[in-house]
């Protein structure tokens, strides 16, 4: 895996309902008061009381941080909370969230659901991270669901002083199946239809009338985007709305449209550039690839419509 490269100024991105933008100085006032409510001190097992040169010399030093992006959450322009992804461990590719919200008057709004969101699918696709970890007071409920809703999943306990802890991790796959599900519960009966994983190499995606499942490929979900992922459900979604009969027909396309699908096709060689275990070249440098060893000779089509021997791919097993 390439070294994962951090901007000198933490990305902003935009969600529904916050805002994510570099954590600075300029939030002084609003950090100074929310590391100091009692109830996020309570939540976070913090004993500290911070003072205001803390607060502004750790501020200061925010932008441009090695290894580690502060963001502040910001709903209409103010300040909610700050979520980071810090402890980057570059040799197994993960990195650590941790986010606090200013207080009481903005929990329950959805604020730190979407913030975890947009941090984790920034880590996840755009810095390449195979895992986010976290940890969480077991006696943080509300924390959790927030968690969980995104698609971490939960793993061990563990006590530190008189606290116990439960330790949470997302990959890629747990955040598409959290996405998949809940586009799912939008459109299908969830308790007739469900979500699961399959090692189809040659599609994308598959709907099951038979056992009413959903299912998408996990060689087509590592080599392409979450969001291409999606549309895929999307795909295979629509068809389950429309029932066997509809094919890929207009009934089906427009139901596909109507909830979000956007037509796109994936040919499966991103899939097979990477796992298929035969790879050809011809002479002129066209890449070929083949889930089995070639049994006769095959000349490159790119070069020439009709078969050449002076176009034949030569195979080696990768």
């Amino acid at each position: 895996m390439s070294a994962i490269s951090f901007e000198s100024k933490a990305p902003r991105l935009e969600g529904d309902l916050v805002t994510l933008v570099q954590l600075d100085s300029s939030f002084f006032e609003e950090v100074f008061a929310a590391v100091n409510e009692p109830e996020t001190l309570r939540l976070t097992a913090t004993k500290k009381t911070f003072t205001e040169s803390e607060i502004r010399d750790w501020l200061a030093t925010r932008p441009g941080a090695p290894q580690r992006i502060d963001w502040a959450i910001l709903h209409e322009g103010e300040y909610v909370g700050e979520v980071v992804l810090n402890e980057l461990n570059e040799a197994r590719a993960t990195m650590n969230l941790r986010i606090a919200l200013a207080g009481p008057k903005v929990y329950g709004k959805g604020f730190g659901s979407e913030a975890i969101a947009l941090a984790v699918d920034y880590g996840l696709e755009t810095l390449g991270l195979s895992k986010i970890t976290l940890e969480v007071l077991v006696d943080n409920p509300r924390a959790i669901g927030a968690y969980e809703k995104v698609g971490f999943i939960a793993g061990r306990e563990f006590s530190e002083g008189k606290h116990r802890y439960l330790r949470m991790s997302i990959n890629k796959f747990d955040r598409v199946l959290a996405l998949a599900e809940r586009k799912m519960a939008e459109y299908l009966d969830v308790q007739v239809w469900s979500f699961k994983w399959d090692n189809a190499k040659r599609r994308a995606g598959l709907c099951n009338y038979r056992d009413k499942t959903i299912s998408i490929s996990t060689y087509h979900a590592e080599v392409h985007s979450i969001d291409e992922t999606m549309q895929v459900v999307l795909h295979e979604v629509a068809h389950a709305l429309c029932g066997k009969d509809a094919g890929h027909g207009k009934k089906w396309l427009a139901t596909a449209k109507s909830i979000g699908y956007r037509a796109e096709k994936f040919t499966g060689k991103e899939i097979a550039t990477q796992f298929a275990p035969w790879v050809g070249l011809c002479p002129a440098g066209h890449e070929h690839f083949r889930y089995r060893k070639p049994t006769r000779a095959l000349a490159c089509g790119l070069c020439s419509r009709a078969f050449s021997k002076a176009n034949l791919i030569e195979w080696r097993a990768r």
